[in-house]
């Protein structure tokens, strides 16, 4: 059974599988990529954790380090036949990222819409100025250094099946981060 999503948000201990059983559209992966996480580190970690607070919402798992190459190529699995896909997993591993799974109501769109809902940094700074991607992306390869990965909620075709992005990528971090 469920647990609603109001009693995880007051929980101090969250586990995996409860968020998992949550509407889809009331958790998001969020990844803060290693460029990012180079010029500004620990700034745009706490402009996340604020946020995350100013919206109500909670971080239910955590992790500051780098992404081993099995991992990125899970997550980015649904780009392995586009052409930029070495370069993408080479970009995401060897250097830290800050991860996490915030819930809340709406969380995943809200975030999204926000803060990435285009790829290139120009494009959100127009849209919003005040966005993690533009504030932290870098201008000079706009979309290959955005700043943050925030779960979609799309379905897609994917090794012979179908998957629900969000699910999959928060099941993937769990997987490769230790996340119970």
């Amino acid at each position: 059974m469920a647990i609603a999503l109001e009693e995880l948000t007051q929980r101090k201990k969250v586990g995996i599988n409860d968020v998992l059983g949550l509407d889809p559209a009331n958790y998001t992966l969020l990844i803060v990529k290693p460029g990012a996480m180079a010029r500004h580190d620990g700034e745009v970690i706490g402009a996340v954790r604020k946020i995350v607070a100013d919206n109500g919402f909670k971080i239910t798992h955590e992790y500051e380090g780098p992404l081993t190459e099995a991992h990125a190529r899970e997550h980015y699995g649904v780009h392995s036949k586009k052409s930029f896909f070495g370069e993408l997993v080479r970009g995401m591993t060897g250097k830290p990222v800050y991860a996490c799974v915030i819930i809340g109501e709406n969380a995943r769109k809200l975030l999204r819409t926000t803060h990435a809902e285009k790829t290139s940094v120009l494009d959100m700074q127009k849209i919003n100025p005040n966005s993690l991607r533009a504030i932290y992306g870098n201008p000079q390869n706009p979309v290959g250094d955005n700043a943050v990965h925030l779960s979609d909620l799309e379905r897609v075709k994917w090794n012979g099946g179908e998957i629900e992005t969000n699910k999959f990528e928060v099941q993937t971090a769990a997987k490769y981060l230790g996340w119970k």
